[in-house]
């Protein structure tokens, strides 16, 4: 076993106060100072007769964002009598890239109004080509600015809202997030839409993967009351969206925010170079006769995307097969650039080490796009930050990075990473709390009262070490095994081979660690660990 305590606290109240501070400051209202807003805000009210375009992104948080601040604006100036529609512009993820580019800058009206989500604090040059052209910049971003000397170098955009500029207050909203921050001040306190925004933005701000704390922590657990059908009026289409994936026949939680409504929403862009467009049009959807048919879409391309990954990694699988594992993981896929850094993220969680996967770049001969994932012991910018002659591009930060390299340079990209990580070990999986199976339910329980988990307030893992009553095996091919307790069953899926020798043995001793649920079944409800791994003897 490699698995090691996380801490020494023993009830989930220090687990949590570990994470959240002050236990009864966590459902505070909080409302951070972010500067620039009350300038958006003077800017809108007195120029109401400016054509306004949007610029987000063709990730999760992007579209998301762009949705908020288009319905948002045309709320407003729907109050104000004016029927005004807000245009938008997304990125073609592979040909145009992320952000503000040349090809995106073309399809601005001159003398328009851009304001940039989730976008524009490092597009320094982009930003002064429109400046060139008369247009007007609002730019809202939430990612770190560029640094010259040690400097911070900011874009001439007319106004600059990124809470990582000026340190006052919250710095880790997302795109989604900042824009609902920014519409909640615009517009009434009471207004109808703002409960649909706020759902837009708990989506966003769950898939960037930002702190659920503070103000984050609010913005998803409201949103997540509208995503639950408690209060406001979401569109046809995110509706379509959430009954397709067969979310609406249960409590939505972040995690299924994580793993099926986000997935779903950046398909479609990693299959076509402008899906996301597709994305955004399904959920700002209010139709009666399109918004099932684009969800529908959606959902089919979701699948497709799934088959992708699956086909990728049994590729993965096939290259590293029978090979002496060095680190990083490294290597080149046939799979399309939309994939790939799905299978280096699987790779990534599978050895706990950091993994490279590349593909042929189709607009260009002879180059490779790479995608890259890293555990918390590499900061894998700063692993390329060493080897930045090799990289016709890259960019990232420590967990993740993208970059391009020559065909040519890649084997030796390859030796020179691997030779840098020589003596790079793999660190211990990490367990929180021990269990007691009889009081599975009640913390169960008590868990309900920390959610939304996520980033930065993590669900804990449980530890079991407990002789079972009764062992059996699930799934046509017995695949899948369960260990009974007293108070609650560990399902481990897959792992039935693993523990050949004893599956069929009563009363063996488990040791597992997993997350608790509850698994409902003939209207009883049961505590239930699901196992990410599993010992018994």
């Amino acid at each position: 076993m490699d698995w090691i305590k996380s801490g020494d606290e023993t009830t989930l109240e220090e687990y949590f106060e570990r994470r959240l501070g002050p236990l009864e400051d966590i459902d505070r209202d909080y409302d951070f100072n972010v500067p620039g807003i009350a300038d958006f805000i003077e800017y809108i009210k007195t120029h109401g007769s400016d054509e306004y375009i949007v610029i987000g992104d063709y990730d999760t948080d992007g579209i998301t964002a762009t949705a908020v601040m288009k319905i948002g604006l045309e709320q407003y100036f729907r109050l104000k009598g004016v029927n005004k529609i807000i245009s938008y512009r997304l990125p073609k993820r592979f040909s145009e890239g992320y952000g503000i580019s040349a090809p995106v800058i073309e399809d601005i009206p001159g003398g328009s109004t851009v304001i940039t989500v989730d976008n524009g604090i490092a597009a320094i040059d982009e930003i002064k080509v429109l400046k060139q052209r008369g247009n007007k910049v609002l730019l809202t971003d939430h990612h770190l600015p560029v640094v010259i000397d040690k400097k911070n170098v900011l874009p001439p955009a007319d106004i600059l809202i990124d809470p990582h500029v000026d340190d006052e207050g919250f710095e880790d909203y997302c795109g989604a997030g900042l824009a609902y921050k920014i519409m909640k001040r615009l517009l009434p306190e009471d207004d109808p839409v703002l409960p649909l925004l706020n759902a837009y933005a708990a989506i966003g701000t769950v898939s960037d993967v930002v702190p659920l704390i503070k103000e984050n922590r609010a913005i998803v657990k409201s949103g997540l009351e509208v995503l639950n059908g408690r209060r406001g009026i979401l569109t046809r289409g995110l509706k379509a969206l959430i009954a397709g994936l067969k979310l609406g026949e249960k409590e939505i939680e972040s995690d299924d925010i994580a793993f099926y409504i986000a997935p779903a929403l950046t398909a479609v862009s990693r299959l076509f170079d402008s899906g996301a467009q597709n994305a955004l049009l399904t959920i700002i959807d209010n139709s009666r006769e399109t918004a099932a048919k684009r969800a529908e879409a959606l959902i089919s391309e979701n699948e497709r995307r799934k088959r992708a990954v699956e086909k990728a990694m049994k590729e993965a699988d096939g290259i590293l097969k029978g090979k002496e594992l060095r680190f990083p993981v490294m290597l080149k896929l046939s799979a399309g650039e939309g994939i790939i850094g799905l299978v280096a993220s699987k790779l990534c969680d599978r050895y706990r080490a950091p993994a490279i996967v590349f593909t042929e770049n189709e607009y260009a001969s002879n180059e490779l796009k790479g995608s890259a994932r890293s555990t918390k012991d590499c900061h894998i910018k700063e692993l390329f930050d060493r080897h930045r002659e090799l990289f016709m591009q890259y960019g990232g930060h420590a967990g993740a990075a993208g970059c391009t390299v020559k065909n040519e340079d890649f084997e030796k990209l390859k030796a020179e990473l691997k030779e840098d990580l020589k003596d790079y070990k793999p660190s211990g999986r990490v367990y929180d709390l021990e269990l007691s199976p009889e009081n599975a339910m009640g913390t169960i329980d008590e868990l309900k009262k920390y959610k939304p988990f996520g980033e930065g307030n993590r669900e804990p893992v449980f530890h079991i070490k407990e002789k079972a009553l009764y062992c059996s095996l699930m799934g046509k091919d017995e695949e899948h095994i369960k260990f009974g307790f007293n108070g609650v069953d560990v399902v481990a899926f897959r792992q039935s081979e693993s523990i050949e020798p004893v599956k069929r043995k009563p009363g063996v001793t488990v040791d597992a660690f997993g997350r608790l649920s509850v698994n409902v079944f003939k209207d009883i409800s049961r505590a239930q660990m699901i196992a990410d791994d599993i010992y018994a003897k």
